[in-house]
């Protein structure tokens, strides 16, 4: 018996109030799917409504009081949710499929201005180092090439991780140190050049994995980052291979962990928030605000740039 029917049995009424909201939903990401909306940006709506609806099991049209109900819940979550369940409630509401809005009128947490922890860079060597010895002690098993790459890619260039997963040799250009991410694997759509650090590690795995996709004659749409029969390797696989390694190396790390490890560094060491915004993909500078950790050397540094500092006092 599938999952919906044995939620139907504990919960539904006379009307399926279970099965309804998970119809309505799937009308709705077909909806965004004919808008041109990118595959993450759909996963992301399934997994916050679906979410919300199988934690609280409200019915439908009367989610009000679950859903104002925070548990504890990150700032940054609840707005996620907010605005992930707002728009498909109003889309259901402009299709006559629900009468009520429960997220009217609920304004959005305020997140405080440093919301990203800042990753330690021991933490990160440690976790590179259980990969490293990996590929140490098995140097020509595709997986432990791969990993290895997949993590210092990660770490060099702060893409998401379903955005460097995708990666297709034919989208590297290792000779000028980028490589182009597709707007059709990115939630803002827009397609942009990510500059890859002159590591030579990096460069050389890199170069490497091309040459085995082209000696095992892959075709060129496949990823880089592939498992061993060509095939893509999900965000959720790569989730449990950083989760895993990570254990093993005593601490606690998720792939977009590493992503914010690039941003808030790359801050901290005076990097432009610009350029830094262009490379990572984000739409606005507002988001920039959330990764930056302002320390005392900065600020002293930050005082040297003065302009009295080019003054004459003589």
């Amino acid at each position: 018996m599938s999952r919906s029917k044995n939620l139907m049995s504990i919960t539904a009424g006379d009307d399926d109030e279970t099965t309804k909201w998970e119809t309505v939903l799937e009308d709705y990401l077909a909806y965004l799917r004919g808008c041109g909306r990118s595959g993450n940006t759909i996963a992301i709506y399934r997994d916050q409504i679906s979410r919300f609806y199988r934690r609280k099991c409200p019915r439908w049209d009367d989610e009000r009081l679950h859903f104002l109900d925070w548990n504890g819940e990150p700032q940054i979550h609840t707005n996620h949710r907010l605005d992930s369940c707002g728009r498909f409630w109003k889309w259901a509401i402009r299709e006559g499929h629900r009468k009520t809005d429960p997220s009217e009128n609920i304004q959005k947490r305020l997140i405080n201005k440093h919301s990203v922890a800042n990753v330690n860079i021991a933490d990160i060597e440690k976790l590179l180092a259980v990969f490293r010895n990996e590929h140490k002690a098995k140097p020509n098993q595709w997986e432990k090439t791969r990993n290895y790459a997949c993590v210092l890619f990660a770490i060099g260039t702060g893409v998401r991780p379903g955005e460097g997963l995708r990666l297709r040799r034919s989208d590297f250009n290792l000779g000028e140190f980028y490589a182009i991410i597709s707007g059709e694997h990115v939630k803002t759509r827009q397609s942009r050049v990510v500059y890859i650090p002159q590591n030579k590690t990096l460069i050389n795995l890199l170069k490497r994995m091309i040459k085995a996709h082209v000696k095992a004659e892959l075709p060129k749409e496949a990823a880089l980052f592939c498992d061993s029969a060509g095939r893509t390797l999900c965000t959720r696989s790569w989730f449990h291979i950083i989760s895993k390694r990570a254990r093993e190396a005593g601490i606690k790390i998720k792939p977009y962990d590493l992503r914010h490890a690039f941003i808030t560094h790359s801050l901290m060491k005076g990097a432009n928030p610009y350029d830094l915004r262009d490379q990572v993909g984000h739409s606005n500078m507002e988001m920039m605000k959330r990764y930056y950790h302002s320390s005392a050397e900065a600020r002293r540094n930050t005082a040297n740039l003065a302009p009295l500092a080019e003054i004459s006092l003589s």
